[in-house]
């Protein structure tokens, strides 16, 4: 077997990955380190001082150390293919579990103010890192690298230690660069809103009645030790495909452009905290943005590398070509979709979604990309799987507790805003619940991840085999993924009973659609707004 091939079966490597990192960004939404920090009743405030530290220490040790493997990734998958793993969904359950233990868990420490077991929590949060690892690969495998290659990793962890130090301690630096950040900030800030608010002496920029102080560790001197560390461990284990004298360029290159990023990041999060939410800007953006734009600048570092002004050397590897056009990864694909868009505009969002669009039409583009491969037109309809999603409306309906406060805010919100607006926030919230997310759960749970657990081949028609810890597993994680886990379990084992007594997922998806049409068309003339 070729390791395309193998790549094409175990594309689940670079899901992952995916699935971790979505993971850690809600988290970050829900939990504030700067808050912890501050929070006057926290006994352990000097301890979570370190815990940001921490996390990027591991994040670029991480990536230092992956960089570090060039050239033996490929071994390492084949070794990783040739082991098997037959307790990775069972992994995966326990990862689930946990995972959803901790989020409740940091929404009652956050709630508490931070004044309860922070030690137990942090626990709880590596025991979810270690189940991750051993949902990814066997412990056979961990035990391998980390016999083979410890060097690297002990290098990585180096490297990346004395790189944020330096970040951390160059403060005669922080002060000079401050200023410069300042009034580049001030220039971004000034050609999105117009009524900007500046106190150079105090280093407040702010717009309208939302002000900001612009710290001297928010001059991206961090931000520059990271990218250009990041640049010259990957020129060194790049080196025979590059000019160096000319790939040295590299260098300023990156390091402006992070600058550049970090003073647009600050202008967006004054603009954020004017025109939507203070809790968003000082919350979610102002904890995400700084390591999304490390990435945008790492990722456009590497292609830059790539023109034929740096490279002596051709990049193309056919073998390791993966071609993602195959039916697993289609079924797949707009699941993780909605996850990451779901994820992007709750961040972007407080009170209400009102990026909501955004996710149905990101959706949307990813099952028309796929759409030939799904097969699933023409369809026959049955009075079945419309009963499933009528009993299914009904279950929904007395399970999940009404949330008064949360309808309360959401019916202020839409009176504060156009009635076209909302109208057609409306429609797109109908084609989302209706259309659009039940052909992507349907495809992720139903087709993807219960063929995976059964150990068959993932298929769109044709009758699936059943499988009871398949059944079970797939449930369960489509519980987890939906506000009330009991009724979202209940609500995935009818669906999942519809898809084994048909001859396509296309009756499953039928029976989600008619629950959610069903249960939109309630929460629009009774104003249960939880039901949506």
């Amino acid at each position: 077997m070729s390791f395309s091939s193998m790549l094409k079966q175990g594309w689940w490597l670079a899901v992952l990955p995916i699935v971790l990192t979505l993971e850690i960004l809600y988290l970050s939404l829900i939990v504030d380190p700067y808050q912890a920090v501050t929070a006057s009743s926290s006994e352990y405030g000097d301890f979570l001082q370190y815990l940001g530290a921490i996390v990027k220490l591991i994040i670029a040790a991480a990536i230092l150390f992956v960089i570090s493997l060039v050239g033996r990734l490929k071994a390492y998958l084949v070794g990783l293919f040739s082991q098997p793993h037959v307790s990775r969904f069972r992994w995966a359950l326990v990862h689930l579990v946990l995972y959803g233990l901790l989020i409740q868990t940091s929404v009652q420490l956050e709630s508490s103010g931070y004044t309860g077991s922070v030690v137990a929590w942090l626990f709880l949060g590596a025991a979810v890192g270690i189940t991750w690892a051993a949902w990814f690969a066997p412990t056979g495998f961990w035990l391998q690298l980390i016999a083979a290659e410890w060097s690297k990793l002990l290098t990585a962890l180096v490297v990346a230690f004395i790189a944020l130090m330096l970040a951390n301690y160059t403060e005669s630096l922080w002060t000079v660069m401050s200023d410069a950040t300042f009034q580049l900030s001030y220039w971004f800030l000034s050609l999105i809103s117009d009524d900007v608010v500046v106190q150079p002496a105090e280093k407040i920029l702010g717009a309208g009645d939302f002000k900001v102080n612009i710290a001297p560790e928010c001059s991206g001197f961090e931000g520059i030790g990271l990218i250009v560390t990041f640049i010259a461990v990957y020129l060194y284990y790049y080196r025979d495909h590059l000019y160096i004298g000319r790939a040295l360029l590299l260098f300023p290159v990156g390091a402006l452009l992070i600058w550049l990023l970090n003073s647009v990041r600050i202008a967006l999060l004054v603009k954020i905290g004017q025109s939507w939410s203070q809790d968003i800007a000082v919350g979610g953006f102002h904890s995400q943005a700084g390591w999304i734009f490390f990435i945008l600048t790492s990722l456009a570092v590497l292609q830059l590398s790539r023109l034929s002004f740096f490279g002596r050397k051709a990049w193309t590897d056919n073998d390791s070509a993966v071609n993602y056009d195959h039916l697993p990864f289609a079924t797949l694909a707009p699941l993780v979709m909605l996850l990451a868009s779901t994820l992007l505009t709750a961040a972007l969002s407080a009170d209400v979604n009102w990026f909501y669009p955004f996710k149905v039409i990101a959706t949307a583009a990813v099952l028309a990309w796929f759409w030939r491969l799904y097969g699933l037109l023409p369809a026959s309809w049955r009075f079945e799987p419309v009963l499933a999603g009528i009993v299914v409306a009904v279950m929904w309906f007395f399970l999940v507790p009404e949330n008064a406060e949360g309808n309360r805010v959401l019916e202020s919100a839409m009176a504060s805003q156009p009635v076209l607006y909302v109208l057609a926030w409306f429609v797109f919230r109908f084609i989302g619940s209706a259309v659009v997310v039940p052909l992507a759960e349907e495809l992720g749970f139903r087709a993807y991840l219960y063929s995976r657990i059964a150990g068959i081949d993932v298929i769109t028609k044709g009758r699936v085999p059943f499988n009871l810890l398949a059944a079970v597993i797939s449930s369960i994680a489509f519980g987890l993924l939906h506000g009330d886990w009991l009724a979202g379990t209940i609500a995935g084992m009818i669906f999942m009973w519809v898809r084994l007594r048909s001859d396509t997922i296309w009756d499953a998806i039928i029976a989600h659609a008619v629950a959610n049409a069903l249960l939109f068309a309630v929460a629009v003339n009774t104003g249960y707004w939880h039901l949506l």
